[in-house]
């Protein structure tokens, strides 16, 4: 066995070959990913062995690697390894033997079996995965939803091409890179110049924005939103949906940034105001939406006195209430959370990648069971 190689073709092939040069019944390597698309020369590695009928285990360590060791079994590994539980990891990138059996159910993906994936950073904590997966089940459909943590958008695409994904789900903060990738993308997508759902077809990669139909359905199923007062709360790929789709129901909008210029930036590309973080105190906005990645961890992240009176959308999800879910609340105002709203684009992004919808109770039960285990 051999541990530690880059993850290339050229480092792995010459490896290979000089252990199967050896009298050692079986094979085991296992390369260190420093980027997702690396992750194509195990399963190229794989294939070889594969025909040469050498016995191989292969799969790649590092978080950019842990891909391999969901799919290098139906790729022609001989083993993947796992840690007994959560928390008992003893590699980095190694998932637990529950998600390998449960969450992925690895010995039973074949060459049948749809692949799709989620791109982007940081992706432990993601409920996408499991929910996806509850969805699969309950509708007995032959598919996986991996994550593949990128370095960059290059690397995500490269990465989603190297397991034959053929549509994968978009998060932080890869979302405006693919809508500027897709060849094709629908009408809230070229909206708001930012997708989370892309489906790859003969090549081309067509772009789709989930969390801008969900949000709309939230949003019309609370309040209305013509001619209220509006301030989005952080300018990425989910502040500008958000700022798009409000401005669509006739809210009368400001995008706040910590960097006023990206603030200012993608309010011209909407035609909707921008205002600076030190004016969100006075701004009193009847609808809030707070779209940054903050809060999960009971922060403040917009003052009090900017808690709005009609509507808050927090889309941080997270095992209690954040602080302005619960400040809202108290006050009377309406609440979409980030579970709300993660259920209901992925019910969208569902349905794109396989054709049907899948059950909101299956996936907003799994999704907050995972969230209750992170």
């Amino acid at each position: 066995s051999h541990h530690g190689a880059a993850c290339r073709g050229a480092a792995l092939g010459p490896l290979y070959a000089a252990m199967s040069a050896t009298r050692a019944g079986v094979l085991k390597i296992v390369p260190h990913a420093s980027r997702a698309g690396e992750i194509g020369a195990v399963r190229e590695l794989l294939a070889r062995a594969a025909r040469d009928r050498r016995p191989l285990a292969c799969f790649a360590t590092g978080r950019h690697g842990a891909a391999s060791r969901i799919l290098a079994p139906s790729w022609g590994s001989w083993a993947t390894y796992a840690a007994a539980e959560a928390g008992r990891e003893t590699a980095d990138g190694q998932l637990s033997s529950a998600d390998l059996e449960d969450l992925h159910d690895v010995r039973r993906i074949s060459a049948a079996t749809a692949i799709h994936a989620l791109v982007g950073t940081e992706l432990s904590r993601s409920p996408s995965p499991a929910m996806h997966r509850a969805g699969y089940r309950a509708l007995d459909l032959d598919a996986r939803y991996v994550p593949l943590e990128a370095v960059d958008a290059d690397d995500a695409e490269a990465a989603a091409r190297a397991i034959g994904a053929s549509a994968f789900g978009v998060t932080l903060p890869f979302k405006e890179a693919f809508f500027r990738r897709s060849a094709a993308a629908d009408s809230w997508a070229e909206r708001a110049r930012a997708v989370n759902t892309v489906l790859s077809r003969r090549g081309a990669l067509r772009g789709y924005n989930t969390d801008a139909s969900a949000a709309e359905r939230l949003v019309r199923s609370r309040i209305d939103a013509a001619g209220r007062r509006a301030v989005v709360v952080g300018a990425g790929g989910t502040g500008r949906t958000l700022a798009a789709v409000l401005a669509a129901l006739g809210a009368d909008v400001a995008v706040v940034n910590r960097s006023f210029e990206r603030a200012r930036a993608v309010a011209r590309d909407l035609g909707v105001a921008a205002a600076a973080w030190s004016d969100l105190a006075r701004l009193f906005p009847e609808i809030l939406v707070q779209a940054t990645p903050l809060g999960a961890d009971g922060a403040r992240v917009v003052p009090e006195a900017a808690v709005p009176s009609a509507l808050l959308l927090d889309v941080v999800y997270a095992r209690v209430p954040t602080l302005a879910a619960r400040e809202a609340a108290a006050r009377g105002s309406a609440v979409v959370d980030g579970v709300d709203l993660l259920v209901e684009q992925a019910i969208d992004q569902f349905a794109l990648m396989t054709g049907v919808r899948p059950p909101r109770g299956t996936l907003a039960a799994a999704a907050r069971a995972r969230l209750a285990r992170a």
